[in-house]
Protein backbone atom coordinates (compact mmCIF):
# COMPACT_ATOMS: atom_id res chain seq x y z
CA UNK A 1 0.00 0.00 0.00
CA UNK A 2 2.70 2.27 0.80
CA UNK A 3 5.10 1.47 -2.53
CA UNK A 4 1.53 1.97 -4.49
CA UNK A 5 0.93 5.50 -2.76
CA UNK A 6 4.53 6.70 -3.10
CA UNK A 7 4.30 5.78 -6.88
CA UNK A 8 0.79 7.46 -7.60
CA UNK A 9 2.42 10.58 -5.13
CA UNK A 10 5.59 10.46 -7.42
CA UNK A 11 3.57 10.20 -10.58
CA UNK A 12 1.16 13.32 -9.68
CA UNK A 13 4.23 15.51 -8.15
CA UNK A 14 6.26 15.31 -11.40
CA UNK A 15 3.08 16.13 -13.70
CA UNK A 16 3.33 19.39 -11.36
CA UNK A 17 6.93 20.16 -11.95
CA UNK A 18 6.91 19.83 -15.90
CA UNK A 19 6.04 23.33 -15.43
CA UNK A 20 8.53 25.93 -17.58
CA UNK A 21 9.53 29.37 -15.48
CA UNK A 22 7.36 31.24 -18.08
CA UNK A 23 4.52 29.85 -16.41
CA UNK A 24 5.38 30.13 -13.26
CA UNK A 25 1.98 28.94 -11.06
CA UNK A 26 1.00 30.06 -8.14
CA UNK A 27 2.14 27.07 -5.36
CA UNK A 28 0.07 24.51 -4.50
CA UNK A 29 -1.24 23.29 -1.43
CA UNK A 30 -0.94 19.49 -0.74
CA UNK A 31 -2.71 18.37 2.42
CA UNK A 32 -1.79 14.95 4.05
CA UNK A 33 -1.58 13.80 7.47
CA UNK A 34 0.76 14.09 10.02
CA UNK A 35 1.83 10.09 9.58
CA UNK A 36 2.57 10.43 5.52
CA UNK A 37 4.17 13.23 5.65
CA UNK A 38 6.67 11.47 8.25
CA UNK A 39 7.16 8.52 5.73
CA UNK A 40 10.31 9.44 4.23
CA UNK A 41 9.83 8.12 1.02
CA UNK A 42 7.03 10.87 0.65
CA UNK A 43 9.31 13.34 1.55
CA UNK A 44 12.13 13.25 -0.71
CA UNK A 45 9.63 12.54 -3.17
CA UNK A 46 7.62 16.25 -2.70
CA UNK A 47 10.72 17.83 -1.75
CA UNK A 48 12.13 17.59 -5.22
CA UNK A 49 9.10 19.39 -6.64
CA UNK A 50 8.69 23.42 -7.05
CA UNK A 51 5.70 25.14 -5.86
CA UNK A 52 4.43 22.68 -3.63
CA UNK A 53 3.54 23.20 -0.06
CA UNK A 54 2.32 20.32 2.20
CA UNK A 55 -0.85 21.30 4.94
CA UNK A 56 -0.64 18.70 7.84
CA UNK A 57 -4.86 18.34 7.79
CA UNK A 58 -4.83 15.65 10.93
CA UNK A 59 -2.02 14.06 13.12
CA UNK A 60 -2.65 10.89 11.91
CA UNK A 61 -5.13 8.67 10.03
CA UNK A 62 -7.52 10.25 7.46
CA UNK A 63 -6.38 13.56 5.96
CA UNK A 64 -10.32 14.18 5.60
CA UNK A 65 -11.94 15.32 8.89
CA UNK A 66 -14.56 17.45 7.93
CA UNK A 67 -17.18 18.47 5.05
CA UNK A 68 -15.00 21.35 3.89
CA UNK A 69 -11.50 19.48 3.47
CA UNK A 70 -13.86 16.96 1.47
CA UNK A 71 -15.47 19.77 -0.60
CA UNK A 72 -11.79 20.88 -1.24
CA UNK A 73 -10.31 18.02 -2.33
CA UNK A 74 -13.43 17.37 -4.51
CA UNK A 75 -13.20 20.83 -6.41
CA UNK A 76 -8.85 20.27 -6.41
CA UNK A 77 -9.50 16.96 -8.29
CA UNK A 78 -12.67 17.60 -10.45
CA UNK A 79 -11.29 21.28 -11.64
CA UNK A 80 -8.20 19.53 -13.53
CA UNK A 81 -9.76 16.55 -14.18
CA UNK A 82 -12.97 18.56 -16.29
CA UNK A 83 -9.88 20.98 -18.24
CA UNK A 84 -8.20 18.00 -19.56
CA UNK A 85 -11.61 16.52 -20.77
CA UNK A 86 -12.54 19.52 -22.01
CA UNK A 87 -9.16 20.09 -24.27
CA UNK A 88 -9.23 16.17 -25.31
CA UNK A 89 -12.68 17.51 -26.81
CA UNK A 90 -11.48 20.62 -28.36
CA UNK A 91 -8.23 18.53 -29.97
CA UNK A 92 -10.28 15.96 -31.65
CA UNK A 93 -12.98 18.82 -32.92
CA UNK A 94 -9.80 20.35 -34.62
CA UNK A 95 -8.68 17.51 -35.62
CA UNK A 96 -12.23 16.69 -37.29
CA UNK A 97 -12.51 20.15 -38.70
CA UNK A 98 -8.72 19.90 -40.39
CA UNK A 99 -9.91 16.43 -42.52
CA UNK A 100 -12.67 17.67 -43.26
CA UNK A 101 -11.29 21.05 -44.60
CA UNK A 102 -9.07 18.62 -46.31
CA UNK A 103 -11.36 16.50 -48.01
CA UNK A 104 -13.37 19.47 -49.52
CA UNK A 105 -10.37 21.44 -50.73
CA UNK A 106 -9.17 17.93 -52.30
CA UNK A 107 -12.97 17.40 -53.66
CA UNK A 108 -12.57 20.89 -55.04
CA UNK A 109 -8.96 20.11 -57.07
CA UNK A 110 -10.24 16.63 -58.63
CA UNK A 111 -11.29 18.06 -62.05
CA UNK A 112 -14.13 16.05 -63.91
CA UNK A 113 -11.63 14.55 -66.36
CA UNK A 114 -9.43 13.17 -63.28
CA UNK A 115 -12.77 11.38 -61.88
CA UNK A 116 -12.84 7.61 -62.96
CA UNK A 117 -16.20 6.39 -62.60
CA UNK A 118 -16.92 2.76 -63.09
CA UNK A 119 -18.46 1.07 -65.99
CA UNK A 120 -21.86 -0.26 -66.02
CA UNK A 121 -22.67 -3.91 -67.03
CA UNK A 122 -25.63 -5.69 -67.65
CA UNK A 123 -25.91 -9.04 -67.76
CA UNK A 124 -28.58 -10.50 -69.34
CA UNK A 125 -30.09 -13.46 -67.31
CA UNK A 126 -32.80 -16.32 -68.55
CA UNK A 127 -35.40 -16.25 -66.76
CA UNK A 128 -37.18 -20.10 -66.89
Amino acid sequence: MSSALLALLTGVLAACSNQTAASASPPRELRMSALAVADPLIKAAYSRVRNVTIKITSPGGASITNLNDLQQGVTDIVIPLIQQIGSGFLIVGVAGFVIAFVLLVSSWLVTGSKRQSGKIVQIPTQVA
